[in-house]
């Protein structure tokens, strides 16, 4: 777990901000030991197949859920990562480091965040 500390404090020396810690439950248990110490940084889980994603030891919530490897994207012809942000597009734009958002953006009216899930982002957002 040192090459984590070390990683985690360089980042944040160098941006005055905490890192987003990418991994999956699986990975992150068995790798640091079930570790908790990193549990204030933001959480980036991948976690396919399930309607709420495993987290790994430390953590009660993410920032952002890559629930599929597979999915689709305007410009991109083959499977692509796809994630969801947990927030609104305010909290995103905060967590950007942007303050509020651009308010021509908004999530499309009755879009369930559940189906943001199962369809690309462009079903979800729009202009």
């Amino acid at each position: 777990m040192n090459w984590i500390t070390a990683f985690v404090g360089e980042i944040q020396a160098r941006t005055g901000r905490l890192p987003l810690i990418y991994t999956n439950a699986d990975w992150w248990n068995t790798c640091t030991g079930g570790s908790a110490a990193f549990s204030a940084d933001p959480l980036w889980v991948t976690s396919y197949g399930t309607n709420s994603p495993t987290l790994p030891a430390g953590w009660g919530t993410y920032a952002f859920w890559q629930y599929t490897s597979s999915g689709s994207a305007p410009g991109i012809s083959t499977g692509t990562d796809v994630s969801y942000f947990n927030g609104d597009l305010n909290a995103l734009a905060a967590f950007a480091g942007g303050g509020s958002a651009v308010a021509a953006f908004s999530m499309s009216p009755g879009m369930p965040r559940s189906r943001c899930r199962s369809q690309s982002m462009a079903a979800c957002w729009r202009a």
